[in-house]
């Protein structure tokens, strides 16, 4: 429902107060049209006079009067417009949620705060845009409703965790890299639900294993890669993926199935298992592991050998191992 800001000056105004108390009645009328967009529609002179006579309850004679009145004082336009209406109400700023979306959710995971901000208020609210005043009271700056995402009640405990080692006090976070990231992907409208936000955190950590500080990396709760690794998984592939997962590891190696995971959860395709197979089958050409010559056949490992120029002399496999891995990884 729309909504519009109407400061407590209003009470005090000299200008305000110059109007009789049904002319101040018919001004915030005025602003209720505005608000619902009434005042925007392309109407011809005698049908908006009509509509808002209307509106206020009035006839379309003593509406002139009322326009008159207002205009005198400057508070409407001739086309009935408030004067000032766009500074003094919010502004609705690139990818800052100014009205709750559509959709059936019941509740929130919210993030508040000043779009430039270095902090962000992260909750769980059935309506975070009523608590945003709240939430304003006492404080100077100015508070926006800068992202949301569809949840359950239940599950703000599992958003709170994921971003714990940020927390500041209570439910103030400092915006780190990761949390920006989420912000930015809600914004965007790429998550959408609490689970996808969810996943994206641990894909995040996943792809960032390598590259992010240990203080960012251990701003969710999947701090340790191996438990990044395993609720990715699951979420991804299905909660029947340990075999799957635990192949491709000793094919690949655990890095490069961190970073097929940390992709298919920042791509969120269609079919994620065969994405994230597909992803590994074209790094398969990458660094030869222990592992992944001993999920090999026996003739799988002497064709490699072959390849490679490395005698085999009836070696058992594993004692070929470490001449077939210096050889490949060599070039």
């Amino acid at each position: 429902m729309p909504w519009f800001r109407l400061y407590h000056e209003f009470i005090t105004d000299p200008i305000i107060q110059s109007l009789s108390f049904e002319d101040q009645r018919h001004y915030l009328g005025v602003l209720c049209l505005k608000a619902s967009g009434v005042l925007d529609r392309k109407l011809s002179p005698k049908l908006r006079t009509g509509i808002i006579s209307k509106g206020l309850g009035i006839t379309n004679e003593d509406a002139t009067g009322v326009q008159a009145r207002l205009m005198e004082i400057g508070l409407v336009d001739d086309q009935w417009q408030p004067l000032a209406w766009d500074k003094r109400q919010f502004q609705v700023r690139s990818g800052v949620v100014a009205t709750p979306p559509g959709g059936n959710a019941k509740a929130y995971v919210y993030f508040i705060g000043e779009v430039d901000g270095s902090e962000v208020k992260i909750g769980y609210s059935k309506n975070p845009w009523a608590r945003v005043k709240d939430f304003q009271t006492g404080n100077v700056k100015q508070l926006l409703v800068i992202a949301t995402v569809a949840t359950t009640e239940s599950s703000e405990v599992a958003t709170a965790d994921a971003f714990k080692a940020a927390r500041i006090t209570g439910e103030w976070y400092t915006k780190t890299p990761i949390i920006c990231s989420v912000i930015k992907e809600i914004q965007q409208k790429r998550i959408k639900t609490e689970e996808r936000l969810l996943n994206y955190v641990a894909g995040y950590v996943v792809a960032t294993k390598d590259t992010d500080t240990e203080a960012d990396i251990q701003t969710t709760s999947a701090s340790d890669p191996k438990t990044a690794l395993w609720r990715l998984a699951k979420t991804l592939l299905g909660e029947k993926c340990g075999s799957l997962v635990g192949k491709q590891i000793k094919l690949c190696g655990e890095k490069k199935v961190f970073q097929a995971l940390g992709e298919t959860a920042g791509k969120n395709p269609a079919e994620p298992r065969e994405y994230f197979l597909g992803l590994l089958k074209n790094s398969g050409n990458g660094t030869l592991t222990f592992g992944r010559l001993k999920a090999m056949s026996s003739p799988e490992v002497l064709a490699l050998a072959e390849k490679f120029g490395v005698p085999t002399y009836g070696k058992e496999n594993t004692e070929l191992f470490p001449k077939l891995i210096e050889a490949h990884n060599r070039g």
